[in-house]
């Protein structure tokens, strides 16, 4: 697979905004090591097209609906998930700090407030684990477009180990990119994970994009094809060229990296 490294430039991050009261001054204060979500499955309808957008603290996901074939459209989606002990650390932070956790899932429906049944569930699965989000949503007409926004836990460091040869490749971190990360004193990362379903184009059209908070720092991913939005907003379209690798537990991940100052 032809994998090219992408880089885009970021503004500062308001440290607030990302850093926990439990995290130490002056630290990103990773709380996993690496963290995923994505894995999105829906029942009572199709999906006609999935835009899925990256952000150093969150995610965003829109789904435009068609072929709606019951009363109710009833959903997972996985909001976390990581490395067993590292996700019960976090969740254990989040119990002990709960007013410090991401900012919970929110709907929309073309744009307004949706009231929506919806749960959270933690699931184990071998050495991994995951948050997944089970929703009902209300009788839907096709072509609604429903919008799902959410925190998600940071995962990343202090520093950016621009040595390790298998962190630069995990990323597609060229020298060009090395050196706009070393304005960076540290990163955090999302792992987006699609199902085989979702990859091979059985699930709509997918958009992947990726969002910077800010201009002046880097981020990274291995990606062909990015089309830049704006000066901020960058986005992939599957299936051509997809940089998405595949995982253990089935599906493809593409991982990105965001550069942040402290």
């Amino acid at each position: 697979m032809n994998r090219r490294p992408f880089r885009v430039a970021a503004l500062g991050v308001l440290v607030s905004l990302l850093q926990p009261v439990w995290a130490r001054a002056g630290s990103v204060g990773a709380d996993l090591p690496e963290s995923e979500v994505g894995d999105l499955r829906v029942s009572g309808a199709s999906v006609s097209k999935q835009t899925w957008t990256l952000q150093a603290d969150g995610v965003e996901l829109e789904l435009a609906l068609s072929e709606t074939r019951a009363e109710s459209v009833e959903g997972r989606l996985v909001l976390a998930a990581g490395p067993k002990g590292d996700f019960e650390d976090w969740t254990g932070l989040v119990a002990k700090y709960p007013k410090q956790a991401p900012k919970p899932a929110e709907f929309t429906a073309d744009g307004k407030p949706l009231r929506v049944t919806q749960k959270i569930e933690q699931i184990a699965d071998g050495d991994w684990m995951r948050q997944e989000l089970v929703f009902t949503l209300p009788s839907a007409p096709a072509g609604q477009r429903v919008r799902i926004v959410w925190g998600t836990p940071r995962a990343g460091e202090d520093g950016i180990p621009l040595v390790d040869k298998a962190f630069v490749a995990h990323y597609c971190i060229d020298a060009g990119t090395a050196k706009a990360l070393k304005k960076a004193d540290g990163y955090v990362s999302q792992h987006l994970r699609l199902s085989n379903a979702a990859y091979e184009g059985k699930q709509g059209t997918v958009l992947v994009r990726v969002t910077k908070p800010s201009l002046d720092l880097a981020v990274s991913l291995c990606a062909d094809g990015i089309q830049k939005l704006s000066k901020t907003v960058f986005e992939l379209k599957l299936p051509a060229n997809a940089p998405f690798l595949p995982t253990v537990r089935g599906g493809h991940r593409l991982s990105v990296l965001f550069g942040l100052r402290i």
